[in-house]
C-alpha cells in the first residue's frame, strides 16, 4: 500500500518533488548554496550515524527523515541546473544575434514531412564565422519548403544553413498549451525557415553512436512499413504503433482517437512495452509453465524489451516503460507475491529517472504513464474482486475492464488538468481498440516475409478502426463532457482518491473524514472562485487565418469560432467549465461596451450610431478619419491576418486618434474584463 514504512522511496520521492516545483515556480535557490547544503547535510548524516553507532545507540528517526529530506530538496535545485543544456558557455544562446547565422549540425530525428514543408530538429555543432569555426551545442528547429528539398534528407544528415533564428514564442491565447516551455525541456532553443540557396545536405559521418544507429534503424522501418502494399492510415498507425512515428497520421483520425479515449494507442508508451511483454510472457509460459528458469526468462524479457527500445529510436516514453518492467520483472522475481515491493520500485524507476531529468515532472507522457501503472498495482485486485465470472470469456473481459477502469481512475485527474475533457465511452472503446492494436502489432512483422499476404489484413483492420472511433467521436461526447481543473484541483481530486481508495481498503473513519474535508475544501475554493469571477470578460483570440472572440458571463459564454479543431484546442481550456454556446455574431454591446467585428465588407458610417467601443479589423481594412472623429473608440484589435503595411497603418491612425492599439500577432490574446 501506499505507506511511507513500505515504500520508501515514496519518502524519497515527496522532498525532491517538492523541490523540483520550488525551483521551477517558486523562488529559485542559488546552485552553489544547494551544492553547500548538499555536502553539509551528507556530511552531517555521516557524522551523527558515526557518532549513534559508536556510543550504541539508535539514530532518531526525526533527524534522518529531517536530513535526509533538505539534502533531497537540495538535490533537486542541483539536478536541475545539470540537466539544463541551456546553462552550457557553448550553448547557441550565448551566440544568438537577429541577424542571420551560418550554422552546421546533424539532424538528430527522423524528418517529420507536413503537406507544404519539411520539419527537421536539427543538433548545431558549429557555429561558422569570417574568421573561423566556433564549437556550440543546443537545438534548432529548421523548417524548409518540400519543393526546396531536392536532396533526400535522411537522420543524421549534416547540414549547413544560413537563417535568423527565431525564438519560440510563449502562448498567445489564454490557458493554451506552452509550447516555449515543453521546447526548453527538450533542450530545443530556436525555430528557422532557411531558404533554398541558403542550406546544403551533406552525407551522415561514419562515426555514429548507438542511439543514432537506432535512428537509422527506426527510419528503415518506416520508410519500409511505408512501401509494403499498407495504406496511408495503415502505414501511419503500423509506424505509430513500432516505432512512435506519429507524423504521418491526419488530424481527423487524432481527434476521433481522443474523443474516444484511445488516443494513447497511438503513442508508444507503457501500454505497447506491456504487450509486448504480455505476449513474451505467454511464449514463455508454453515452454516454462511452472516458471523453473525465472533468471532466464527476466534475461531474455529484457533484451527483447531493449531490442524494441531500439528499433524505436530509444524513444523517451518507451525507454521510461522498459525500466519500469525491468525493474518490476525483478521484483517479481526476488519478492514474489508482494505488492508492496512492485510498487516501491515502480516509483524507484520514477525517482531514477527524476534525478537524470527532472524537468519530466512537467512531462504529461511521464505522468501519465506512471500514474496508470500505480492504479494497475492498487486498485486493479480490489475492482477484479467486485465481480468473479465462471465463463472463460466473461472472465477475459471483465478483466479487461478492471484493467482499464484502473488506469483511467490513476490518470483521470491529470487527464483533466491536460486535456480538458473526459470521453465517457473510454470503457467499450478500449475493450474494443486495445486488442486490434495488440493484433496489429502481432501481425507487423509479418509484412517484412509476406507483404501480400499480411498488408490486406492489416488494412481491414485499420479501416475498422476508423469506422468503429468515427462513429464514438460524432456522439459528441467529448464537447458535452468538457471540464477543466487548475493545478490545486487536481491535487485535490488525487487526494480525494486517494482518501476514497484507503477508506474502501480499510473502512476507517479517518479516512471518510478525509473525504468530506477534502469536499469542503474544494467547495469553499468554487465559492471562492465565484464570487471572485469578473462579472462581464471579453476575449479576442489569436488565431492566423478566422476571426475567434468569446463573451463569458460568469457561468455561460457566447463563443464565435468557425474553427473546430482551434475551438477544441485553444478556447475550450479557457471556458473554465462555463457553459458554452457557439454562435455566429459580429457586433456585441453592452451598458459600458461596444464591440463590432470589422472586414472588407463593412460600412463603417452605418456602424457611428452603435458607437463601438472595441474595434476587431481583418482582411486588410483600414476605418475612415470620418468614423474615427465621430466616435469614441477605446481599442482597435489588429488580426494577425492583415499584413504589416495594413498594421503599420492602422498604428499610424490608432497614435493619431489617441486610440489604444492591440496587435495580436505582436502580442497575443486581447481581453477586456468589466470593473466593479
Amino acid at each position: 500500500m501506499l505507506s511511507l514504512h513500505t515504500t520508501p522511496f515514496l519518502r524519497f520521492l515527496i522532498p525532491y518533488w517538492i523541490g523540483i516545483l520550488y525551483q521551477l515556480y517558486g523562488s529559485p535557490l542559488p546552485t552553489l548554496f544547494a551544492w553547500s547544503i548538499c555536502v553539509a547535510s551528507s556530511l552531517l548524516f555521516l557524522g551523527l550515524t558515526l557518532v549513534y553507532r559508536r556510543r550504541a545507540q539508535r539514530f532518531s528517526p526525526y533527524w534522518q527523515m529531517g536530513i535526509s529530506d533538505v539534502f533531497l530538496f537540495c538535490l533537486a535545485t542541483v539536478t536541475l541546473n545539470l540537466s539544463d543544456s541551456f546553462n552550457s558557455k557553448q550553448h547557441i544562446s550565448k551566440y544568438f544575434s537577429e541577424n542571420k547565422l551560418q550554422l552546421s549540425g546533424i539532424v538528430a530525428d527522423v524528418p517529420e514531412r507536413k503537406p507544404n514543408y519539411m520539419k527537421l530538429q536539427v543538433s548545431v555543432n558549429q557555429f561558422l564565422t569570417d574568421t573561423g569555426h566556433v564549437p556550440v551545442t543546443g537545438k534548432v528547429l529548421v523548417y524548409l519548403r518540400l519543393e526546396d528539398c531536392k536532396d533526400s534528407i535522411l537522420v543524421n544528415s549534416q547540414l549547413i544553413f544560413s537563417a535568423r533564428l527565431l525564438p519560440i514564442e510563449a502562448p498567445k491565447n489564454p490557458e493554451e498549451f506552452n509550447y516555449q516551455i515543453y521546447a526548453h525541456d527538450q533542450g530545443i532553443a530556436y525555430t528557422c525557415f532557411p531558404k533554398s540557396s541558403h542550406f546544403y545536405v551533406l552525407p551522415a559521418p561514419t562515426a555514429l553512436s548507438l542511439k543514432q544507429r537506432a535512428l537509422q534503424v527506426k527510419q528503415g522501418i518506416i520508410y519500409r512499413l511505408n512501401h509494403c502494399g499498407l495504406s496511408v492510415p495503415s502505414a501511419a498507425i503500423c509506424n505509430a504503433l513500432i516505432t512512435g512515428y506519429d507524423a504521418d497520421i491526419d488530424q481527423p483520425l487524432m481527434n476521433a482517437f481522443a474523443a474516444t479515449g484511445t488516443l494513447h494507442i497511438l503513442s508508444v508508451s507503457g501500454l505497447h512495452v506491456g504487450l509486448i511483454f504480455m505476449l513474451l510472457n505467454s511464449l514463455f509460459n508454453v515452454f516454462d509453465p511452472f516458471k523453473r528458469y525465472s533468471i532466464f526468462r527476466f534475461v531474455s524479457i529484457t533484451l527483447l524489451l531493449w531490442s524494441f527500445t531500439f528499433i524505436s529510436g530509444f524513444e523517451a516514453p518507451i525507454l521510461r516503460a522498459v525500466i519500469m518492467f525491468n525493474l518490476l520483472g525483478l521484483g517479481q522475481i526476488l519478492y514474489p507475491h508482494r505488492q508492496k515491493n512492485q510498487l516501491n520500485i515502480v516509483l524507484c524507476s520514477a525517482f531514477i529517472l527524476l534525478v537524470f531529468n527532472p524537468y519530466l515532472i512537467r512531462n504529461g507522457g511521464f505522468l501519465l504513464s506512471y500514474l496508470a501503472v500505480i492504479g494497475l498495482i492498487c486498485l486493479y485486485p480490489l475492482i477484479s474482486a467486485m465481480y468473479a465470472p465462471k465463463n472463460g470469456l466473461l472472465k477475459s473481459a471483465w478483466s479487461s475492464v478492471a484493467v482499464s477502469v484502473s488506469a483511467t481512475i490513476g490518470t483521470f485527474p491529470i487527464s483533466l488538468y491536460y486535456f480538458h475533457f473526459f470521453p465517457l465511452w473510454f470503457i467499450p472503446c478500449n475493450l474494443i481498440v486495445v486488442p486490434l492494436s495488440y493484433l496489429i502489432m502481432i501481425l507487423i512483422p509479418g509484412l517484412f516475409v509476406f507483404p501480400t499476404f499480411f498488408a490486406p489484413c492489416i488494412n481491414t483492420i485499420v479501416y475498422f478502426l476508423k469506422v468503429f472511433n468515427s462513429f464514438f467521436a460524432e456522439l459528441s461526447f467529448k464537447e458535452v463532457f468538457s471540464t477543466s481543473l487548475n493545478l490545486v484541483e487536481t491535487y485535490l481530486l488525487y487526494g480525494f482518491i486517494l482518501a476514497l481508495f484507503f477508506a474502501w481498503r480499510f473502512k476507517r473513519y479517518v479516512y471518510f473524514l478525509s473525504i468530506l474535508g477534502i469536499c469542503l475544501v474544494w467547495q469553499l475554493l468554487a465559492v471562492y472562485a465565484t464570487f471572485n469571477r469578473e462579472p462581464l470578460q471579453f476575449t479576442v483570440y489569436h488565431h492566423h487565418r478566422n476571426v475567434a472572440y468569446s463573451w463569458i458571463n460568469q457561468t455561460r459564454a457566447s463563443i464565435n469560432c468557425p474553427d473546430s479543431l482551434f475551438y477544441q484546442q485553444r478556447i475550450l481550456p479557457h471556458l473554465k467549465n462555463v457553459e458554452a454556446e457557439r454562435t455566429a455574431f459580429n457586433v456585441l454591446t453592452g451598458s459600458s461596451f461596444c464591440f463590432v467585428n470589422c472586414n472588407a465588407t463593412t460600412r463603417f458610417r452605418q456602424l457611428i450610431p452603435l458607437k463601438p467601443t472595441h474595434l476587431l479589423v481583418s482582411q486588410n481594412t483600414i476605418p475612415d478619419s470620418t468614423f474615427l472623429s465621430q466616435v469614441n473608440l477605446h481599442t482597435i484589435i489588429i488580426h494577425p491576418h492583415n499584413n504589416s503595411k495594413t498594421r503599420q497603418q492602422l498604428m499610424q491612425l490608432c497614435y493619431t486618434f489617441g486610440i489604444e492599439c492591440w496587435d495580436l500577432k505582436a502580442r497575443g490574446f486581447y481581453q477586456w474584463k468589466q470593473q466593479l
